[in-house]
């Protein structure tokens, strides 16, 4: 269960990415976009998607593993 969360929900889900590809010593500036429609979850007992108000953990890296990964925050 995700720790901020009050309800029951995986700790990570993907919600935006990117492939790129880079040759050695270059670099590049992606944007990822998360629309706030993707962070609504499925309320079964009021049949309506709701937005949880509290903070969201980010993480961007080359995988799911936690070592590859950076971590921020989002508050709504």
């Amino acid at each position: 269960m995700n720790k901020n969360s009050s309800v029951d929900r995986p700790v990570k889900l993907l919600r935006g990415f990117k492939r790129i590809t880079l040759n050695p010593g270059e670099k590049m500036t992606v944007e990822i976009r998360c629309p706030i429609e993707k962070l609504k979850w499925f309320n079964p007992d009021k049949n309506e998607w709701e937005l949880e108000h509290m903070d969201y953990e980010v993480y961007i890296g080359n995988s799911s593993s936690n070592k590859d990964l950076l971590m921020g925050k989002v508050t709504l």
